[in-house]
Order: structure tokens, then sequence, then C-alpha cells
């Protein structure tokens, strides 16, 4: 008997999460996780939960609420991969402000995370293009301090560019 509430709450919040409305989709969702442990409806219910949360932008709500589970393993590099990965569908979704709030979240969370460079990369180019040149220098410091990648070029090139533009004496970077 168990198993079918556990399946109906379950369905409830994955008709709330296709209806568009992932805050009632997450309590459904967290209803199955905490009264029904260890059942593969729980695990199907975080399973669902994360993506909600990467759709949405709040991995750090995920990540916090995922370690309260003592049945679910997720690794430093799960969530590091959670959330690059959510702040990269709002880079690619072209909603500049949540892949901001998504990088600069990243960044802090995983200073030298799995995508750090990346990130660091998306996060300046979306400052550089915002017209907030200075919250762009540290992060195309940072890609240019790693050892050269795809990046590195035009990360050298808009700190110039910057610099040029304010006036300012660029740092030397080792190439």
């Amino acid at each position: 008997m168990v198993h079918f509430f556990a399946k109906a709450i379950l369905r409830q919040g994955l008709i709330y999460y296709n209806d568009e409305k992932p805050q009632l989709a997450i309590t459904k969702l967290k209803k199955v996780a905490a009264e029904y442990p260890r059942t593969p409806e729980s695990l199907e219910a975080v399973n669902t939960a994360r993506q909600i949360y990467v759709d949405t932008g709040n991995v750090n709500e995920y990540a916090d609420w995922v370690k309260t589970l003592d049945y679910v393993e997720v690794s430093d590099a799960d969530l590091d991969n959670t959330s690059y990965e959510s702040a990269e569908k709002q880079y690619l979704q072209n909603n500049p402000k949540g892949a901001i709030t998504g990088f600069s979240n990243y960044v802090t969370r995983f200073p030298n995370g799995i995508h750090s460079l990346k990130a660091n990369f998306y996060l300046a180019q979306l400052y550089f293009a915002d017209g907030l040149e200075n919250n762009a220098i540290p992060h195309y410091e940072f890609v240019v301090s790693k050892p050269r990648s795809e990046y590195t070029e035009q990360s050298l090139a808009r700190l110039t560019e910057i610099h040029l533009k304010k006036k300012i004496m660029p740092k030397p970077f080792p190439l």
C-alpha cells in the first residue's frame, strides 16, 4: 500500500513539473524523498528534483537538501557538475542575468572546480558584454593565469582592450 502512495505523490510532482510549477513539484518530490526513503520512488524523486533545481538555477538549494538525505551518495564532483550545468543552461538559453548568478555561485563554491576555467571565461564574457569591465578583469586574469587553453587568447585580448580603454598599465602575464 505504501508503494502506491509514494508513486501517486511522485506522479503529482511530475505533473507539476510538466505544468511548469517547479515549487509545487519540489514540495511533492521532497515529500516522497522524506517519507519513503530508500525506495525506487524516492531515488526518482531526488533525480527529478535535481533536474528542476538545474532548470531553475537553484543548485545551492539542491546541494544543501540532498546532503540531508543519508541514503543518497552525492560526491563533490557531482555537485560541481550540477552547479556548472545549471549555470551553463542559463547561458545557452540566452539568460545573461541567470548565467551571471549561476557562474558567480559556481566560481565561489568551486574556485578550483572541474569547470572553473570555462566558468570564469563565460562569466568574464558576460560581464564584458554587460559593460561591467571591472567585474570581468579578475575572471579574465584567472583564465590567463592557467595553462594555455582555447580561452587564453581571447582573454588576453579583452584584458588588453579593457586596460587600454581605462589607461591602466596591464599586469604582465606569462605566455
